[in-house]
């Protein structure tokens, strides 16, 4: 009979290379069980201990053993078909600091939600970022939620210092001063690491890291941002300003590289437009 424990993980068969195995038994066929992640040989006469990870089974059928087995091999492919495997779904968590941040993408084109917490209001728009030229566009998507409002397109350019709102249906357009310093979408040097985790779930995750602007002399974090460990894409973004405004923004659907450089570039109507900034309500 073989013990059974409640927190295995997996039933397996393997060859086992007992530290204790004798040399005539070693090639034989052995039931593994995975148990805190400890593996355990088992053959008729004797219980061995082995030193092994979790991640290494294999399976073999010994011609030796083969008859003796069949009904264990059997119990084994009857308990794998139906048994559900957190050892191989989810990797490692324990992750060291890294050593400084990842380099963001310097051009991208996605879409994106901005959650107001104060207004209680999300903002979904299309997205075209340039680095290299500090310049955002901003297509907001009208997805007929609120009645009686107005949707624009912003276009940010930074080194100019100017924001031009174009409404979507009129064309109407509003020539603005930008005041706020080009803010990239990015990690910056100075950043305290957070912590590394898995977005999704078996079978479907995305590793990310989150970093923030927390310092030891200051109690709360003005700025946390969520970004992929693979390419660096930006995630989340959690802005607090002033501190009475918070957004969170997220980003999804990114593509690398700029398609139409023209979306930066202001439309005929804003050669006349007006100096105020306009009303998203109708």
């Amino acid at each position: 009979m073989y013990p059974f424990y409640t927190n295995m993980f997996i039933i397996i068969g393997r060859i086992c290379d007992c530290v204790s195995c004798s040399e005539k038994n070693k090639r034989a066929f052995y039931l593994s069980v995975t148990v805190s992640k400890t593996l355990w040989c088992y053959q008729p006469a004797a219980t061995y201990q082995m030193k092994s990870t979790v991640h290494d089974f294999y399976l073999h059928l010994n011609e030796f053993h083969i008859s003796r087995m069949t009904h264990v091999v059997s119990l084994v492919f009857a308990f794998c078909l139906g048994a559900v495997v957190p050892a191989l779904s989810y990797p490692e968590t324990a992750f060291a600091p890294p050593v400084q941040p990842c380099l963001a993408p310097l051009q991208w084109e996605g879409r994106s939600v901005e959650y107001n917490h104060n207004t209680g209001r999300n903002t979904r728009a299309s997205v075209s970022y340039d680095a290299q030229n500090h310049r955002i566009r901003l297509l907001q998507q009208n997805k007929r939620h609120t009645p009686c409002q107005k949707y624009f397109e912003f276009i940010y350019l930074y080194n100019s210092g100017l924001l031009f709102q174009i409404e979507q249906k009129t064309k109407q357009c509003s020539k603005i001063p930008l005041t706020q310093a080009w803010d990239p979408f990015d990690i910056p040097m100075n950043s305290t690491y957070e912590d590394q985790y898995f977005i999704g779930g078996p079978g479907d995750m995305i590793e990310v890291q989150e970093w923030s602007d927390r310092k030891p002399a200051r109690k709360n974090e003005a700025w946390v941002g969520v970004y992929t460990v693979k390419d660096c894409y930006p995630v989340q973004e959690t802005y607090t300003r002033n501190s009475s405004i918070t957004t969170s923004t997220r980003f999804f659907d990114l593509q690398l590289g700029i398609s139409d450089p023209e979306v930066f570039t202001p439309p005929s109507s804003c050669q006349s437009a007006r100096p105020e900034r306009m009303n998203s309500d109708c």
